[in-house]
């Protein structure tokens, strides 16, 4: 029978052998010790593995499965080498087998493993070779295994401490409050620069840590210390020569006896003489821009590389609801969010500013406020140490924002409305008009028929004067009316004023004169329509509104500069006058000088307020004159400028270069999708001696013109199918320019920029509806 004794050492205890026999069928040997033994085996606090030479398990006590995680059961069925990783399980081997021939029979490794549960440990494995006492043969493994990861996470932690105090400039020291003696390390040493041979440590006591001017303050902590037990924290200055300062930072913490009384301080010490100069250049630098934050209407917030708020200007008070001290020493992240201020400030480190418009700080009172922050790092020899925000405050241009849209749409709404219901007015009272003035010029007519139809065509008039006012003061309203700037005869104008109104005056026996200043010139450039519908307004107003007496006009020149001058325009009347009480609002919109239930004149009340409008757009004045006579009295001036060149020739434009044709040779094509518009036009022209053709839509115009040739269209804008614009689109890109008719474009929109639209897509003129036939006779006599 073969024997093998192997020992277990633990701690400082060394136990019995256990017995193994050994030969063909080995088994334990069962003996007086036995129990006692297997006791031991299972109970022992370390790892123990018993495994044959081929690596099958033998025997495993429990400290070894609670090592690794697993039960006694599921060892048994896992292979030693993928337990142990096969490549350690040989390595080990072979590190032992290598020993063997020096004698030993025992080889200690330390490795990481996986524990059951996946988490990583460090073992310490002692693995010996158990031989035969025969003939020394290897017969069985003993494993003994020890958990050392929490020694290694000390060794770790001790390690990296190390070299962050080499690192940082750190050093450590001690002071033994009985018996007043100091100890420290060689970094605390270099940090002081002392030398350990010049220093004894013995003779030094904890206030020898800091310089007379800074002692006693450094006795008060002290003190502070002993008595209630906090923590140092303290921060110094050494003067190294007459030029030069090193910052410290003092730490440590009091340790106490069993009876509660201190006896020894630890600490450690740090050079922070780089980090304190960039602080204090730092503080310069926010100093520096104090005034700017105090004046500054948006909010400024200093910051460090931590995003820590260093201070603010009032403002932030009004936009965080956080005093300037609640926000000193606060993250910036508390205001706008931890992940959006690491994208910031990340951004702003490669980009010399940053502008978020889409930002929002969070109130001291939950609520989120819209601002544009724009981030600026802040730059001290070459290195970014910290930033400013400038935040705006966004809710007031937000609400005016909403409010300017809100605005803009009901304007623009405003304006397709107005534009809208000029197009539907205006396209019957074309009938209206038309049909009134082809009775009253071609049909025998006896008294009470033409003073029906007189009556039928004054009403016509009124309602177009009422629509023309609207959309004059809907266009000076939007700023969407503009001046022309052309040949302006101011004879000429108030000429055709009173011829306009002088019947109205005839009928209520009332006297007109006008003065013209022989120094006025008799053309200048300026808009002439504009100036006759101010005059208009006025003289008709005085006409309107006097029963007696006279009205009177005059013009005075006013000279401003050799290119420039001003017309001074008077207008007196002997009327009703104006009261007191409604002078205020005499200029207002839709403001009329007797009550809306009252009144025994039409009007809409806009005819001021146009007027007013429109002498400011010309450089000028419109105001009431005040005067104890009868009457009312207006005055106004316009700017005009000066031209050399006082006669205007008017060439008719003649379509191809080709001579007039007589009226029975005029073919004209009337584009118009309105079968009352058809008629009156129809009849317009053919009593004039025109030949015409009626189309609805744009496809037959295209149509017609294909089937024969047309000197003039009359082309209604809106139509179904092709629009006006779309077939003179078509027209000018497909019939050759001698033979393309003229084009006039007839809408019923009267508002900024129709006649223009109208011109820019190569149509030759332009009429708004009602037409009225003087102004057709004229547009037809311009071309032919």
């Amino acid at each position: 029978m073969k024997y093998v004794a192997f020992y277990i050492k633990y701690g400082y205890y060394m136990y019995d052998p256990i017995i193994i026999t050994g030969g063909a069928n080995m088994h334990i040997k069962q003996s007086e010790q036995t129990t006692v033994f297997q006791q031991i085996f299972e109970t022992a606090p370390i790892g123990i593995a018993v495994v044959t030479r081929d690596g099958h398990w033998v025997k495993v006590n429990s400290s070894w499965c609670e090592c690794l995680g697993y039960s006694s059961k599921e060892i048994m069925l896992l292979d030693i080498k993928k337990l142990l990783f096969e490549n350690d399980w040989y390595s080990m081997l072979e590190a032992l087998n290598s020993n063997l021939y020096e004698g030993s029979t025992s080889q200690s490794f330390e490795r990481e493993y996986h524990h059951h549960d996946g988490s990583v440990i460090w073992l310490s494995i002692q693995l010996t070779a158990l031989k035969d006492t025969f003939n020394e043969e290897i017969i069985y493994y003993c494993i003994h295994m020890i958990d050392i990861s929490g020694r290694k996470e000390t060794e770790q932690q001790i390690l990296q401490m190390t070299e962050s105090q080499r690192s940082a400039l750190m050093g450590s020291w001690e002071w033994d409050v009985g018996k007043c003696k100091m100890t420290f390390t060689q970094q605390f040493a270099d940090i002081y620069q002392w030398t350990m041979d010049g220093v004894n440590q013995q003779d030094l006591g904890v206030l020898d840590l800091v310089q007379d001017h800074e002692r006693e303050r450094f006795k008060e902590s002290i003190d502070e210390i002993l008595q209630e037990g906090n923590d140092l924290n303290f921060e110094f200055h050494k003067l190294l020569d007459h030029e030069n300062l090193q910052y410290l930072h003092l730490r440590g913490f009091i340790t106490k006896d069993e009876e509660g009384r201190p006896v020894r301080l630890n600490g450690t010490v740090q050079d922070v003489t780089d980090r304190k100069k960039v602080e204090l250049e730092l503080q310069e630098t926010v100093e520096r821009y104090t005034s700017l934050k105090k004046y500054n209407h948006d909010t400024v917030i200093s910051l460090d590389l931590n995003g820590v708020i260093i201070n603010s200007n009032g403002r932030a008070e009004e936009l965080t609801g956080y005093s300037i001290n609640e926000l000193v020493g606060r993250n910036i992240s508390k205001l706008i969010g931890d992940v959006h201020l690491e994208s910031v400030l990340s951004y702003s480190l490669s980009n010399v500013t940053r502008e978020n418009k889409n930002a929002n700080i969070v109130h001291k009172l939950g609520h989120r406020v819209d601002v544009i922050a724009t981030i600026v790092p802040i730059i001290i020899r070459e290195l970014n140490v910290g930033f400013y925000i400038l935040i705006k405050d966004m809710t007031e241009h937000k609400r005016l924002l909403i409010e300017k849209e809100t605005a803009e749409s009901m304007s623009k709404a405003k304006d397709q409305f107005v534009t809208m219901m000029s197009h539907e007015i205006r396209t019957p009272i074309t009938g209206l008009i038309g049909m009134g003035e082809l009775l009253l010029e071609t049909t025998q007519l006896d008294a009470q028929q033409r003073e029906y139809v007189e009556i039928m065509r004054k009403s016509s008039d009124s309602l177009i004067n009422i629509i023309n006012d609207i959309l004059d003061f809907s266009k000076i309203e939007s700023g969407k009316i503009e001046l022309q700037d052309v040949h302006l005869d101011v004879r000429e104008c108030v000429t055709d004023t009173l011829n306009i109104l002088s019947t109205i005056a005839e009928k209520k026996k009332i006297g007109m004169s006008a003065f013209i200043n022989p120094n006025v010139p008799y053309v200048c450039m300026g808009d002439p329509e504009r100036l006759k519908q101010v005059l208009i307004n006025l003289i008709g107003n005085a006409v309107k509104f006097t029963f007696s007496g006279e009205i009177s006009i005059s013009v005075e020149l006013t000279p401003r500069t050799d290119h420039n001058m001003d017309l001074k325009f008077l207008i007196k009347d002997t009327g009703i006058g104006i009261p007191q009480e409604k002078v205020k609002n005499l200029f207002e919109p839709f403001n009329q000088v007797d009550h809306i239930l009252t009144r025994t004149h039409e009007g809409t009340g806009l005819g001021l307020t146009i007027s007013k409008r429109l002498v400011e757009l010309m450089g000028g004045e419109l105001k009431l004159e005040e005067s104890n006579e009868k009457g009312t009295t207006f005055v106004f001036t316009i700017h005009l400028k000066k031209t050399l060149n006082t006669t205007e020739i008017t060439e008719p434009k003649f379509p191809n270069d080709e001579t007039p044709k007589g009226i029975n040779s005029i073919h004209i094509l009337i584009a118009e999708d309105n079968e009352i518009n058809q008629l009156v036009l129809k009849i317009m022209l053919e009593k004039q001696g025109y030949t015409t053709n009626i189309v609805s839509n744009g496809h037959e115009v295209i149509q017609a013109l294909a089937d024969e040739h047309y000197d003039i269209i009359f082309m209604d804008i809106q139509m179904p199918g092709m629009n006006g614009f779309e077939v003179t689109a078509w027209i000018k890109e497909t019939i050759p320019s001698n033979l393309c008719p003229i084009i006039i474009a007839v809408t019923a929109n009267a508002l900024k920029g129709d006649r223009e639209k109208c011109l820019a897509a190569g149509m030759d003129n332009y009429l708004s509806k009602p037409i009225k036939l003087t102004a057709l006779k004229e547009v037809i006599e311009r071309y032919y």
